[in-house]
């Protein structure tokens, strides 16, 4: 891992005995095939949706023995995929962001300075997608809170006034409000619960 290629490689390497393994399955199993149906994989990472178990159940079938797999999710009630957190309660769908880096013990600069060669501009759009991805990443107004009182702290830290965040919070607000009303709440009570 680390190459340019590298993901394009992963998938060629995954899709060539995912895909030979359930062409053979399929002609002599075709219902137990059908089960893999709402597998998703994003080069490395895979989410077997529904299977009934099936896919953990096959994996050392599919792929060579030098591939090792791991399960990062306990249960199936509870998983990570690619940027998301899920848990499934009482047949509800409750998610939020996940950041592995979250985790590590060591700062990361994750976003550009105000002071970096960019313009303010670009800087400030910069906060307002990501308000944007945490928006559409949270499944409750609380984890939208969650994510972006942490966020906030951080860009001013790294230059943002709290005037910038309030602006373009409220501008994205308005452009992108569809994305927002699943939280049923106007935007001077959501602004106030970020404490702005």
């Amino acid at each position: 891992m680390g190459l340019d290629p590298t993901p394009f490689l992963a998938n060629l390497y995954l899709s060539y005995y995912e895909i030979h393994w359930v062409d053979s399955l399929r002609r002599i199993d075709f219902a137990r095939a059908k089960k893999f149906v709402n597998n998703y994989r994003f080069i490395d990472d895979l989410a077997a949706l529904n299977d009934g178990g099936e896919f953990e159940r096959s994996h050392k079938s599919i792929y060579p023995k030098e591939l090792t797999l791991k399960k990062e999710n306990e249960g199936i009630f509870d998983a990570t995929f690619l940027d998301l957190e899920t848990h499934i309660k009482d047949d509800i769908f409750d998610y939020h962001l996940y950041d592995k880096r979250d985790g590590f013990n060591f700062f990361i600069v994750r976003f550009p300075y105000a002071c970096s060669n960019i313009p303010n501009k670009i800087f400030v759009s910069t906060i307002g997608a990501e308000i944007l991805r945490i928006s559409r990443a949270s499944s409750s107004f609380q984890h939208f809170v969650n994510f972006c009182s942490p966020f906030f702290k951080r860009m001013c830290k790294q230059g943002a006034s709290i005037s910038e965040i309030k602006s373009v919070f409220l501008k994205f607000f308005k452009r992108h409000e569809t994305i927002f009303v699943k939280f049923q709440l106007p935007f001077n009570e959501m602004a106030a619960k970020l404490k702005f």
